[in-house]
């Protein structure tokens, strides 16, 4: 069977079948870059697992459109001050291209990506970038097919592997910073004190700080500044002793699966953030949304959002037990972690 790549008209032609050359080599460069900026369609509303699975597709064919045109603009332009980013563009497209059912694409992408990291020509923070998307598609097939995902201990073990191919380099520090601003609360930790440890400069130890701070606020009450849609302070604790979660997400507004919605505990306190968010926003998403509890802001002051609780990544969640003491905390995808973390 032929595979979608190839149903698509995505083959390696040399440069001379491509028609690109001859043509301007800037107007192709901004033509390749709208492609890598084009709105993608909106996503329906109806998130069966065929629709889902139906959306990957539609992604990772896109994004192997991209590699190719991107493979076509280096080797049609391979003096052009830009053909470095388009070599960088295409191995990344091309890992973005994996899906499932097709492991000669896959094997592919992950050769490009290899021989990729291996060159010194390219830049350390592009062979890292590169780096870091190769390893969390080679973590794919042990997740149930999703290439992001979020699990604290293998993506530390990733960002440990990086900092055996690559050295006590910042830029690996970096994504040792991300894993640990994003990952569960013990990967977090764990991150922090390695950082701690390292030679990583004081931006990132004081991030790293944060994080340990927030894990330190375990078993007791965080000061978090929230308001209510009417203006009044939204307390973490309240009469009657009722256990609290308390959702930062993007402005988008809240989304939880079918599967996290059932697992909710019974008879807790629901609070949800959206950092950035005007209050028209949060009205209106408090309209529309399928997800009890009370929508609030954030009133810290600006570069402190959460208060104590620290928040840099979003979607997040708080757990906090009946005192309002805080008990877990975590991404989405460590969200029944956190909930059971607070049913007593």
């Amino acid at each position: 069977m032929a595979t979608a790549a190839v149903v698509l008209g995505l083959v390696n032609l040399p440069a001379q079948e491509t028609g690109l050359r001859g043509r301007n080599p800037d107007d192709e460069w901004r033509a390749l870059q709208a492609m890598v900026t084009a709105t993608p369609p909106a996503a329906t509303t109806v998130r069966t697992p065929a629709v889902v699975r139906a959306e990957q597709a539609a992604q990772a064919l896109t994004a192997r459109q991209l590699a190719q045109r991107a493979r076509e603009f280096r080797t049609a332009f391979p003096e052009h001050r830009e053909a470095s980013e388009a070599r960088k563009l295409e191995v990344l497209a091309s890992l973005r291209g994996v899906m499932d059912n097709d492991t000669g694409h896959e094997t592919q992408a992950r050769e490009a990506a290899t021989a990729y990291r291996a060159d010194v020509r390219n830049t350390l923070a592009d062979r890292v970038e590169v780096a870091v998307l190769a390893e969390r598609t080679a973590a794919r097939a042990r997740f149930g097919g999703a290439v992001y995902a979020n699990n604290g201990p293998e993506l530390e073990a990733m960002a440990d592997r990086l900092r055996r191919e690559f050295g006590d380099v910042q830029e690996v520090f970096d994504v040792y910073l991300m894993v640990g601003r994003s990952g569960e609360m013990n990967t977090g930790r764990s991150i922090a004190r390695k950082l701690q440890a390292s030679s990583a400069n004081a931006a990132t130890k004081r991030e790293a700080q944060l994080i340990l701070d927030r894990y330190a606020i375990l078993g007791r009450a965080p000061n978090v500044p929230l308001r209510l849609l009417d203006g009044s302070d939204a307390r973490l604790t309240q009469p009657g002793g009722t256990a609290t979660l308390l959702f930062y997400w993007p402005v988008s507004g809240p989304k939880l699966s079918a599967r996290l919605m059932r697992a909710v505990p019974r008879n807790v306190r629901i609070l949800h953030v959206m950092p950035g968010a005007s209050t028209a926003q949060l009205e209106a998403a408090r309209r529309q949304s399928r997800v009890p509890g009370t929508f609030c802001l954030d009133a810290s002051p600006p570069g402190s959002m959460g208060g104590d609780l620290h928040v840099r990544h979003v979607p997040w969640v708080f757990g906090l037990d009946r005192s309002g003491a805080l008990m877990g905390f975590g991404p989405i995808s460590a969200a029944e972690s956190v909930f059971n973390s607070i049913v007593r």
